[in-house]
């Protein structure tokens, strides 16, 4: 009887039929599951970044009409002009704040994203927002034929 059990334990532990494609099948998951991940963060660093330009693009553009004009409204167009130019492409993202500080000609803008995710989205919520602020200021020794930016 027992060495019908042991002959019975060897033959299923030999038997190799179909362990590549099991092997193979549970394998997929895991990879299909990395890729989609990666992807999803890959998509959000990108939006990040391109946020943190077109922020800091529009901030730069204000501070330089505020300083030139001292209009605050002219500056906050030429902010949402700019950064609709810049803004990235596949994000709901708008500008949140805009802040003046007239004794050092610095203007502060927040602005904020939100990005759908795909694989992500599956195991948490479906979007990730994220927020930027930078300040920038125009250098009192700027001229008219070149500005030197600077940010905070």
């Amino acid at each position: 009887m027992l060495s019908k059990a042991a002959s019975a334990c060897r033959q299923i532990w030999s038997n190799v039929k179909g362990v590549s494609t099991t092997t193979v099948a549970l394998s997929v998951v895991p990879i299909v599951g990395g890729i989609g991940v990666s992807t999803d963060v890959g998509r959000i660093y990108l939006v990040k970044s391109k946020l943190h330009v077109a922020v800091e693009s529009s901030a730069f553009a204000a501070s330089r009409v505020l300083q030139e004009t001292g209009d605050r409204m002219s500056a906050i167009d030429m902010a949402v002009k700019v950064f609709h130019l810049a803004e990235p492409e596949g994000s709901n993202s708008i500008i949140t704040m805009v802040d003046f500080d007239p004794a050092s000609n610095a203007v502060t803008i927040r602005a904020s994203a939100i990005v759908p995710t795909g694989l992500v989205g599956r195991l948490t919520p479906t979007n990730r927002s994220m927020q930027i602020d930078t300040t920038a200021r125009v250098s009192a020794t700027a001229n008219r034929a070149g500005s030197i930016l600077q940010d905070d």
